[in-house]
């Protein structure tokens, strides 16, 4: 019975750290990828924007800047895609926390797509007008967000990284004590049946 008993509970024991370390694997570890890659191509869009408004005049850099520009909003939006497709249920904090990314996210790129208008009717003051105001203070906005939801999901991730290996050496432990129990149990009866028998 205590043989079945201690293989009962470490099956158990197995089942929550494999539970402990799909959640890892499946919500927290592509969360904060995703996030980081999100934070380094919108790293990238900028260098881009500026360095499209010194193009006037040569439309084939201008075209090639809309193109990297274009190119990059895609990729933004695929990885903001695989971060939603996270099966795992979102808290309500961790909600609260997207939604400020999703509207810096839109107000971003509403700014972003008013300089391509001005850039596009060779308003180049206007385009850097907007740039280096609205623009560059959504852009800040954008990367504090993102920078506090990552944060979030980091933690979480190594709250759940900590818990996975404590709960792997008290598995250890339960099962080390309970092989003990069994043996001096097992050696306990052995001794009493020889006395008898004897």
């Amino acid at each position: 019975a205590l043989t079945l008993l201690r293989g009962g509970f470490s099956l158990w024991r197995l089942n929550v750290g494999n539970d402990q370390m799909r959640d890892v694997n499946e919500n927290w570890m592509p969360a904060v990828q995703h996030l980081g890659e999100m934070r380094a191509q919108l790293g990238e869009f900028r260098t881009f924007e500026q360095a499209q408004l010194t193009k006037q005049g040569n439309a084939a850099e201008l075209a090639d800047y809309d193109k990297r520009l274009a190119d990059t909003r895609k990729l933004i939006e695929a990885e903001e895609a695989g971060y939603n497709a996270i099966p795992a249920e979102s808290s309500p904090e961790e909600l609260a926390l997207y939604e400020k990314v999703e509207a810096a996210r839109a107000a971003y790129f509403g700014a972003h797509d008013r300089i391509a208008a001005a850039i596009a009717a060779d308003d180049f003051e206007t385009a850097k007008a907007i740039s280096g105001s609205d623009s560059r203070k959504l852009r800040r906005d954008l990367f504090d967000h993102l920078k506090t939801l990552s944060q979030y999901n980091v933690d979480n991730l190594a709250t759940n990284v900590t818990a996975s290996r404590k709960a792997h050496e008290r598995t250890v432990m339960a099962m080390v004590g309970g092989l003990v129990l069994v043996l001096a149990l097992a050696g306990l009866l052995g001794w009493s049946i020889s006395r008898s028998i004897a």
